[in-house]
């Protein structure tokens, strides 16, 4: 209301100053009028004229005070009074913002207490960050320490699993030879039965009976796998079933390979037969009959021993070929 009263008055001011210059321009055109007037009637004298030149300058410097004035008392006003409308409403605004701020001062600490709690936990979160740091430190140094040590373990377990599977290699050998001898014992044991068997063969020779007793490879090694698991060496008990049956496995495999050669006999039992009927034949005659003893049949069956004997031996050999043979592939 203040402004608007301030801007009213200078507007009346204005108009009141246009009305003043408005009554003086006419006065001054009156007294123009007149003085023309009196002039017309005599010569214009100097002092008319200085007087016309006045009237023509007052009207320029009248006109520069009214404009002077308007830019050092007019406008100024008009400026102030529109500074202090705005003024006011600056000072509208500042306590609306005052308020606004009053009401926001809650708030305000709220939010600063707020802010002080997370600068507590920042900081304890940094402390903790930094005795973190401190921890991944070391437990990187045990990492790399446990690496190194996980190494050294590791180089120790392939030795150690290279000793073990040496170790076991070693036993598994030590075991298949242990347990071969064994076999081998097994085998053996049936040449040496028998061992009279040749004198009741001459005395009655047969086909079955010279076959027999000659005992092939394949027949006494066949036997042997019949019998099962080898027994003549104590030892061979605590042989593993593993390397026994590996070893059959492999026995069976190398009489299935040989078999043509191993289960025929070096001498033919047929033609042993003939050879024993023949030479008994011959020697049933007496080349001295006085003294009741035949030594030609004597010495004809022992020769016959002897030459049934000497084919079981080849047989024998042939064996002990065989099983070498077998024990060849045992690692020693």
């Amino acid at each position: 209301m203040k402004a608007k009263s301030s801007t009213l008055s200078t507007v009346q001011l204005h108009i009141s100053y246009h009305n003043s210059m408005r009554a003086h321009r006419a006065s001054l055109r009156k007294s123009r009028t007149a003085l023309a007037q009196k002039t017309s009637a005599r010569d214009i004298s100097v002092l008319d004229i200085w007087l016309a030149r006045a009237s023509s300058l007052s009207q320029p410097l009248l006109l520069c005070l009214a404009v002077f004035g308007y830019f050092y008392t007019v406008l100024p006003i008009y400026q102030k009074e529109l500074l202090s409308e705005q003024i006011a409403k600056k000072e509208i605004e500042l306590t609306s913002l005052q308020r606004t701020v009053s009401a926001t001062q809650p708030a305000i600490h709220r939010l600063e207490s707020e802010r002080a709690g997370l600068e507590i936990e920042l900081q304890s979160l940094r402390t903790k960050k930094v005795a973190a740091e401190h921890q991944v430190v070391i437990l990187h140094e045990r990492q790399a320490m446990l690496e190194t040590k996980n190494k050294e373990l590791d180089t120790l377990r392939k030795k150690l699993t290279k000793e073990v599977a040496t170790v076991k290699a070693a036993s598994k050998a030590f075991s298949m030879r242990a347990y071969h001898d064994s076999f081998s014992g097994s085998v053996h044991i049936q040449y040496l039965h028998g061992l009279s068997n040749p004198y009741n063969i001459v005395e009655s020779p047969t086909h079955e009976a010279i076959a027999a007793y000659l005992l092939t490879p394949y027949a006494a090694v066949s036997s042997a796998l019949t019998l099962g698991d080898s027994k003549f060496i104590d030892s061979a008990a605590s042989v593993p079933r593993q390397v026994k049956d590996e070893y059959h496995a492999r026995v069976r495999a190398a009489l299935k390979l040989h078999r043509k050669i191993l289960e025929n006999p070096q001498d033919d039992a047929s033609a042993l037969l003939i050879q024993i009927k023949e030479s008994l034949a011959n020697a049933n005659v007496d080349p001295t009959p006085e003294d009741r003893f035949n030594e030609r049949l004597y010495e004809t069956k022992a020769r016959l021993v002897k030459i049934l004997q000497d084919s079981r031996q080849k047989e024998w050999d042939r064996t002990n070929k065989f099983l070498e043979s077998l024990s060849l592939g045992i690692p020693k």
